[in-house]
């Protein structure tokens, strides 16, 4: 599960995906509100809120950069936000750790305990919402109230699964 983002200053609020083409088998998607997710940390793992809301690295893929490294160790930011209007997510797992890893600067322990905490809250049933995109659906969401992802899918060569994303301000 995660929100789509790449760089500190690239985090669209609005996600939108149009199903042209289904995957023949797979490719179901999956939705958790931050807000419910947000509570059921409170209530089974309340120290690991504290600890999502400090900054961590996100590698950044920029094909031809310069200085691959600085760029990393300019993109950090939180992974929970709490505001005024209730709880935000910027979350990635697999970009967090490899910016970490790039930068020799590990994540501890409570990092890591804190990041299986978010994904077992991700994952509940109670917060874990799987349906599948029909062809010609549309999905749009806000892409820091709501985490989504999709399951692995087979394509068939002859009709490729197609979906058409849209990040938008």
């Amino acid at each position: 599960m995660h929100t789509d983002s790449s760089r500190l200053e690239t985090h669209p609020r609005w996600v939108g995906l149009a199903c042209v083409q289904q995957a023949p088998v797979g490719g179901g998607s999956r939705l958790a509100s931050v807000g419910a997710v947000v509570a059921h940390l409170q209530q089974h793992a309340p120290e690991c809120v504290e600890r999502l809301q400090q900054s961590f690295y996100r590698d950044v893929v920029t094909p031809g950069a310069v200085d691959p490294l600085a760029l990393i160790a300019n993109n950090r930011f939180p992974v929970l936000t709490v505001g005024s209007d209730g709880a935000s997510l910027r979350y990635m797992r697999y970009w967090i750790e490899k910016g970490h890893q790039r930068l020799n600067q590990p994540l501890s322990t409570n990092d890591l305990q804190a990041f299986d905490a978010l994904d077992a809250a991700l994952n509940h049933p109670r917060c874990c919402h799987t349906f599948q995109l029909c062809e010609g659906d549309i999905l749009l969401i806000d892409n820091r109230k709501v985490v989504h992802d999709r399951d692995a899918y087979e394509d068939d060569p002859c009709r490729p699964r197609r979906l058409i994303r849209l990040w938008l301000n």
